[in-house]
């Protein structure tokens, strides 16, 4: 595979900025063995994409990190605690009920895949690791939005609401009757709205401050989704939605 040198050399400046800052230039270029003027259009590049910044109005610039980069390593932090957490218990549901369970997040106004485990079935839903839907499309993203503030919704419905199948919301007021709705019962469901045959239920999961920050899902084909079958799913799944949000609050309280 091949590298992308001057990426590489950008990494590894940032690194180094971040282990010795505050530092000038020909400290980066002395540490790294590179010549200064590539030290300091990395820098430069570095600045302008908000990893680093100036230290004071020194004569001679001194460069230190950004709250950008602690917000990355805090982020992926996080995550790593949520998958941890949440896996033994998606392994207990995905044994009670064998359709495909689904750890979610929200990466601005879309639902993100994290973490899956799939289906023994023949017939199953394939969603990519990292792959993304927008947050009204889908149940785990409608089980997210629902405990969003009032200022991200009206963003979210003003920006329109893309409708990938005739069954998507794409009604301002029925979202937002939906969305009281789930609030109220923790769970949302979406049937044929992400694509004909697709079907979900949803439920949020909360960090100890009781903010949403992610949903847990039961994805399967609509043909095995009947309404005999979602009082059981939504029961379970609810259930196990807690759990996790139980045991992030006691991890997070442990700190």
């Amino acid at each position: 595979m091949a590298i992308l040198q001057s990426v590489q050399t950008a990494l590894r400046v940032l690194e180094t900025v971040a282990t010795h800052q505050p530092i000038g230039v020909s400290d980066v270029g002395r540490h790294l063995k590179i010549n200064k003027m590539t030290a300091q259009r990395c820098l430069q590049t570095l600045c302008a994409c908000g990893w680093i910044k100036r230290e004071g109005d020194a004569p001679q610039t001194r460069w230190q990190i950004t709250s950008k980069a602690f917000s990355i390593g805090r982020h992926v932090a996080e995550n790593g605690n949520l998958r941890e957490t949440a896996l033994p218990v998606m392994k207990k549901l995905w044994e009670k009920i064998g359709e495909s369970i689904h750890l979610v997040i929200a990466e601005g106004e879309r639902a993100v895949l994290l973490e899956r485990l799939e289906t023994p079935q023949p017939v199953r839903l394939f969603l990519p690791m990292g792959g993304s839907a927008p947050l009204h499309a889908v149940a785990s993203g409608k089980a997210i939005l629902a405990f969003y503030d009032e200022p991200f919704l009206k963003r979210y419905i003003a920006a329109g609401l893309e409708r990938l199948t005739k069954q998507t919301i794409g009604d301002a007021d029925l979202l937002r009757k939906q969305l009281a709705q789930i609030r109220l019962r923790k769970w949302a469901t979406a049937v044929d709205e992400l694509a004909y045959g697709a079907s979900a239920a949803a439920s949020p999961i909360f960090d100890v401050k009781g903010h949403v920050v992610a949903s847990l899902t039961i994805s399967c084909p609509t043909s095995r989704f009947p309404k005999a079958v979602r009082g059981k799913y939504v029961a379970l799944l609810v259930e196990a939605a807690a759990e996790i949000s139980r045991h992030l609050g006691r991890h997070d309280r442990s700190l």
